[in-house]
């Protein structure tokens, strides 16, 4: 039996494949975060070395449910490699935590990761749009873009250094790699979401390749399909409006005398949100010198995988 580990990357369109293709192909068993399946993945992510032993079994026999004997089981959650989630966690070793689980499931002969990846350049510039409520929550200091993306916070910004090295697309391979100690073959598969957005058909003959699944299926499940963003593009920059939930995640002492139900109400309210028609929106645009800051950290790495996993990165502006 086959089991999928999809990992995302963030801002790869990972909402948009298990919306659209993994939970309706009919080849396709998804498992997938939801209020059941959320409190286990808590405990892979969150808890120390001596309570999670004690809860392997159990998160075990949990999964084991949820494993078809008929179909690709592929489970999906791009937040095991988001930077800074609602909660710091060592990412890497709730990814190995997670394959240990899979990997001692007996029925399961054969896992794989796959990765979505796209251009680090808007790769970061996507993530800070759409995560800067987290991103600041941290740090106020990261409040602009500017003082997130240069050089001196990515030598001495712990928060900073934290999202080079989870997005560093080598590195998080030769680390999955690791984990299938007794097979040879590699066990990772990258995909780019340019190649997803620019040449539906080819995405989908390569990644039903790779599923082993109905291509006809594939691309009539994907085709014409948008996303849904929180973040949104012009030619020239990503922004976003300012909402309550930034507010908060920026101003968090709020939390120490609101009721944490009045907040989240506020938050969810769209015509609360209207308050903030009039306030700038987080815009981010990166200057050429923040393109250079940014080659430089991973030109020799994709350069690498591109050669190793047959990726077709020069051409998609990965790097120059």
């Amino acid at each position: 039996m086959k089991l999928i580990i999809h990992l995302g990357y963030p801002k790869t369109a990972s909402t948009f494949l298990n919306r659209n293709l993994f939970s309706k192909h009919s080849q396709i068993n998804l498992i997938t975060k939801n209020v059941e399946i959320n409190t286990y993945i808590k405990s892979i992510k969150y808890l120390d070395d001596i309570d999670y032993n004690k809860e392997k079994i159990r998160i075990k026999n949990f999964f084991i449910s949820k494993i078809s004997d008929e179909k690709i089981n592929i489970f999906s959650d791009e937040m095991f490699l988001v930077p800074l989630g609602y909660r710091l966690y060592d990412n890497k070793k709730a990814i190995k935590r997670l394959y240990e689980i899979f990997s001692n499931i007996k029925k399961i002969k054969d896992i794989k990761f796959l990765l979505m990846i796209r251009n680090p350049k808007d790769l970061f510039s996507s993530y800070y749009t759409d995560e800067y409520h987290r991103i600041v929550s941290y740090d106020k200091k990261l409040d602009k873009f500017d003082k997130f993306l240069n050089e001196e916070s990515f030598q001495n910004n712990f928060f900073s250094k934290m999202i080079i090295e989870i997005f560093d697309f080598k590195n998080i391979s030769l680390f999955l790699n690791s984990l299938n100690v007794y097979k040879t073959q590699k066990n990772v598969s990258f995909f780019l979401l340019e190649e997803l957005k620019n040449d539906i058909i080819s995405f989908s003959k390569k990644l039903s390749s790779f599923l082993e699944i109905n291509l006809t299926e594939t691309v009539s499940l994907i085709t014409n399909k948008t996303a849904i963003n929180v973040t949104s593009k012009n030619k020239d920059f990503y922004y976003r409006k300012y909402d309550w939930n930034i507010f908060f995640s920026k101003y968090n002492f709020f939390y120490k005398f609101l009721p944490t139900k009045l907040i989240r109400y506020v938050k969810n309210k769209d015509f609360l949100n209207f308050c903030w028609f009039f306030k700038p929106k987080i815009i981010v645009q990166l200057s050429d010198k923040q393109k250079k800051i940014i080659e430089s950290i991973y030109l020799k790495n994709l350069q690498d995988i591109e050669k190793d996993f047959n990726l077709n990165l020069k051409n998609n502006n990965y790097y120059n």
